[in-house]
């Protein structure tokens, strides 16, 4: 991994996302616009549509995205973003730092109803990133800036403590007790005894770890680069890898559902954000996954055998498996579906909009809306994108220009 690919993540950039205004509703973009995301945390569920959202701090402003692949910018607060927290004693509390669009004065923030609404809390003097409750006293919380900081008062003051060991992308909190902190940084996954005034090794590689989060159970998750997502029990020794799929990717933010210890989000270095069901060793794009169900995948792909196969090749391979460029009378051949060509370069909503109105590429690619239910391309979609590697997923729609 380019090291500087890592270090742009101590850099505060602006987020430009491509909004257009819709007369009554909040700002609507396309997710794969979104280029950072500071923190993740789950949104009201949607009820109308029966699915998960979430907020999502980014320095153009909090975000409610939606796994229909659109995000919607939240009249408040009117803030770039650099960090967001929920309390692990109550969901609703919620700290936010950030900065204001004009004089980039710093500001902090605090909701108590889980995002909806927010008061300032007076007397910030920095931007804070990486914002952490203490699982067992969550009056104390941490946070980065250049230094490392702490509040004894559930986030109203502020104060610098200890040292950093070097670049920190992320902390966490002992879920034992609030002097002993985990930090992932650009030479390892690092542990304070003492509220980080010294530094010793959680775990024995000086590889780079993006992410580190300690849960209210005690269990310790950090994604080590090149090694995996790894986890264990603060309460035992040896650390379990529970996938290396994320290979060429790495992660930032992890969010744990407090019902469902199995439930896991996360965010990538390109933005996107991936569910976990089986506690992290599996994972799936969050956009779709309203229909990313074991019956939809199987209905999808009796409808592919049936309609698309003959083109598209046995598990999407494509036409000429293996040429991009083939060409018939009509124009270029089947493309590739699978990891193999660039079907992954198109958000949910391209792909079903191709399936639907048929391809200028070549005639044959027929438009299939008065032959297919709206239903039957949705469940072709989750199929084919079953197929996909986990850098595909994660590289969908505009952000493969990152990848």
């Amino acid at each position: 991994m380019p090291s500087n690919m890592l270090r742009n993540t101590f850099t505060l950039f602006l987020v430009v996302l491509a909004l257009t205004t819709r007369p009554g509703l909040a700002q609507v973009g396309p997710s794969d616009q979104v280029k950072t995301i500071n923190s993740i945390l789950p949104a009201p569920f949607d009820i109308a549509n029966n699915w998960q959202r979430f907020y999502i701090a980014t320095e153009f402003g909090l975000l409610r995205t939606s796994p229909n692949g659109l995000s919607e910018l939240m009249p408040a607060p009117e803030l770039g973003l650099t960090g967001m927290a929920a309390s692990p004693a109550n969901a609703n509390l919620v700290l936010a730092s950030g900065f204001t669009r004009d004089a980039k004065t710093p500001t902090m923030l605090k909701s108590t109803d889980g995002g909806t609404s927010w008061q300032v809390l007076p007397g910030a003097e920095t931007t804070l990133r990486a914002i952490t409750f203490s699982p067992e006293n969550p009056e104390i919380v941490y946070a980065l800036s250049r230094e490392l900081n702490i509040s004894r008062d559930g986030g109203a003051t502020w104060q610098t403590t200890g040292t950093l060991p070097g670049d920190v992308f992320n902390l966490a909190v002992s879920a034992q007790s609030p002097e002993t902190l985990f930090a992932a940084t650009m030479k390892g996954l690092m542990r304070s005894d003492d509220g980080g005034d010294t530094w010793q090794k959680a775990y024995d590689s000086d590889k780079p770890t993006t992410m580190v989060n300690v849960d209210k159970a005690g269990q310790i998750t950090a994604y080590v680069y090149s090694v995996g997502l790894i986890t264990r029990a603060q309460s035992e020794a040896d650390w379990q890898v529970l996938t290396t799929e994320f290979d060429q990717r790495y992660i930032l933010n992890f969010l744990k559902d407090a019902q469902d210890p199995n439930l896991i989000t996360v965010t990538v270095d390109t933005a996107a954000i991936l569910l976990s069901r089986d506690g992290g060793r599996n994972w799936a794009s969050f956009e779709g996954s309203q229909r990313d169900t074991p019956e939809n995948i199987a209905k999808g792909a009796t409808l592919f055998a049936d309609n698309c196969q003959a083109c598209h090749g046995i598990n999407a391979i494509g036409e000429v498996p293996g040429n991009p460029e083939a060409k018939d009378e009509f124009g270029f051949k089947a493309p590739a579906l699978n990891d193999d060509a660039h079907g992954w370069h198109h958000s949910d909503g391209g792909i079903k909009a191709t399936i639907s109105k048929g391809s200028a590429r070549n005639e044959r690619m027929i438009a299939w809306q008065e032959i297919l239910s709206e239903d039957d391309i949705s469940n072709l979609v989750t199929y084919l994108k079953s197929n996909w590697s986990l850098n595909s997923l994660a590289c969908q729609g505009g952000r493969h220009m990152v990848c």
